[in-house]
């Protein structure tokens, strides 16, 4: 069959498919230069080259796995529930992804800076950190509640709270993100990846604004600061400032803003702090010092070099070491460091010796890590306490190793719950450590109070 042969409006359609494919690769192409060439940098909109999403979900997966290790998925050593003796202040971080660090390396978050800097001053104050990407206040409470009943709240004396915009949800209406995902979508990903990222940000950044503000994620958040909604948050905060004052602990809120600029921030800060002052919850608000430090850098507005990383708009380094500063100066003012000399209670100091060998054991997984400057084992397992007459002291367990003594967190149902539903379950007497590498030397030991006395399990220590 000749060309000519066929009918004439077939062929001039088919030309017609084939210029605008042939345009539409050409715009695609030219994009695809322009964004490797650097002639497209951040505007307005995020979006994140291939590259850099690379980059941050190997960071994402090494939190993720390290997460798992952890008995509540926190990115934080594992602390016990009774601290360690020389311990005689905890002050907790509670949060989202801003505390659990979403986008950067383990220890870079601020509460574990917090952490340095606390140790610095005081010796004898520790800083817990509970985060989990995604916790809203609500969520927040829920878990000081379950750690309150099942946890002694760790034995903390501060909580402090770190305030992110999207807190407010209340979980009455999802999110929802424009479909770009299909077939095509993706078959010109594999063709122009870089100028898939520019253009499906950009598109859907234009249809969220002009089009259907019931898309996209700026819309999502907007509706949490209406007056509904804000209401209904006025009854979480209530509810935090009667737990904080039934449990005898310090609370406050600490802003974390993620840009340098009082526009995103100030109209929806003005209606949190509002309602904090009517809570009668103290908080600090560091965006004013925030702006007079990174505020005139020539990357704004969504000034990217603050970032965790390429591929990660959430807070960077610098931005970290504001809030840290941001909540040092809070806990100074309100003087929750360890006053000088001040008792250790009398159960933070169990026996260091057993003699009774009934109890037994496994070591399933160890973990090796680095945090202030030390390295660390996590060494998590599961109890045999077949042998054992009267039940075990949870708060009472305890490593022995190299002449220290290190408090273990344990759980005798191997049942953990979180908020939103969520429960991990592990074998029942599950344990979990973090000791230093030092002490783990020839044998150690794990020993916990009973009712009529107490009982040991001595092992090899891991190398």
């Amino acid at each position: 069959m000749s060309l000519n042969s066929l009918p004439k409006p077939l062929i001039n359609a088919a030309l017609s498919a084939g210029l605008l494919v042939a345009a539409g690769a050409l715009f695609l192409g030219s994009v695809e230069v322009a964004v490797r060439a650097g002639a497209l940098p951040q505007g307005s909109v995020p979006w994140y080259t291939p590259e850099a999403i690379e980059l941050n979900q190997q960071f994402e997966a090494a939190n993720e796995a390290f997460g798992a290790t952890h008995p509540l998925n926190f990115t934080a050593p594992v602390n016990s529930i009774v601290p360690a003796p020389h311990i005689r202040r905890r002050i907790a971080v509670l949060g989202d992804s801003f505390v659990w660090g979403s986008g950067l390396a383990f220890g870079g978050a601020w509460p574990h800076k917090l952490a340095a800097q606390v140790r610095e001053i005081d010796p004898g104050t520790e800083v817990l950190s509970w985060g989990i990407s995604g916790w809203s206040t609500k969520d927040q409470l829920e878990f000081l509640k379950t750690a309150a009943k099942d946890y002694a709240l760790f034995h903390a004396d501060t909580v402090l709270i770190a305030y992110v915009t999207n807190d407010p949800d209340i979980e009455e209406r999802p999110s929802k993100f424009l479909p770009l995902d299909g077939p095509v979508s993706r078959f010109t990903a594999a063709l122009f990846p870089n100028a898939h990222a520019y253009l499906t940000a950009h598109i859907a950044a234009f249809y969220e604004r002009f089009i259907d503000n019931e898309y996209g994620y700026g819309n999502w958040e907007e509706d949490l600061y209406s007056e509904e909604n804000l209401k209904r948050y006025e009854g979480v905060l209530a509810k935090l400032k009667e737990f904080a004052d039934a449990q005898d602990v310090n609370i406050a809120f600490i802003f974390t803003p993620h840009i340098p600029a009082f526009a995103p921030f100030e109209k929806k800060y003005a209606a949190i702090t509002e309602r904090l002052d009517h809570a009668g919850i103290p908080y600090v608000n560091p965006l004013q010092d925030i702006v007079a430090a990174f505020g005139d850098r020539d990357d704004a507005p969504l000034y990217p070099s603050l970032w965790a990383n390429p591929g990660n708009g959430h807070p960077g380094p610098e931005l970290s070491s504001a809030y840290v500063d941001a909540a040092v100066q809070l806990i100074k003012d309100k003087g929750w460091l360890a006053p000088e000399g001040e008792a250790v209670l009398q159960a933070q100091s169990p026996p260091v010796t057993c003699s009774d060998e009934t109890l037994a054991g496994r070591i399933h997984r160890l973990t090796p890590y680095d945090y202030l400057g030390v390295k660390y084992v996590r060494l998590q397992g599961a109890l045999d306490i077949g042998a054992v007459d009267s039940p075990l002291l949870a708060t009472s367990g305890r490593l022995i190793a190299n002449d220290q003594q290190i408090p273990i967190f344990y759980s005798s149902s191997g049942v953990v719950d979180l908020p939103r539903g969520r429960h991990i379950a592990y074998p029942e007497h599950s344990f979990w450590v973090d000791a230093p590498a030092s002490t783990l030397k020839n044998r150690a030991r794990i020993e916990f109070n009973t009712d009529i006395g107490c009982t040991a399990w001595t092992f090899d220590a891991p190398a």
